[in-house]
């Protein structure tokens, strides 16, 4: 079963905060959302914004020299999908999960 989701991430650079809108696609039900099952934060914010560094000791992700998190998500009928799809896009995030870990995992092997 195919869920979709409107995730809203954050990026803090110095005093100004941004935020972005991404519709995607995925297997994962709201509860493994809730989870963060399969790092899917972690990738999402990989994949967003180019690469992140691991989490500092106050518990936030960096990319460059930017503070980067997932603000909210919320689920979205699959009525209202094909209205939001028309102007966003639908972003698979099972594939942006593949996708970062096998880039990751390959990043690995050449250290």
């Amino acid at each position: 079963m195919t869920n979709y989701f409107y995730i809203t991430d954050k990026n803090r650079d110095g005093a100004h905060e941004y935020y972005d809108f991404v519709l995607v696609s995925t297997s994962m039900s709201e509860a493994e959302m809730d989870d963060n099952q399969n790092s899917w934060q972690e990738s999402f914010l990989y994949w967003q914004f180019g690469g992140i560094q691991e989490e500092d000791e106050n518990g936030d992700i960096w990319s460059d020299y930017r503070v980067v998190s997932i603000y909210e998500f919320k689920p979205v009928p699959e009525e209202h999908v094909p209205v939001l799809d028309q102007y966003f896009g639908t972003f698979d995030l099972d594939e942006i999960i593949r996708d970062v870990m096998k880039e990751r995992e390959e990043d690995r092997e050449k250290t």
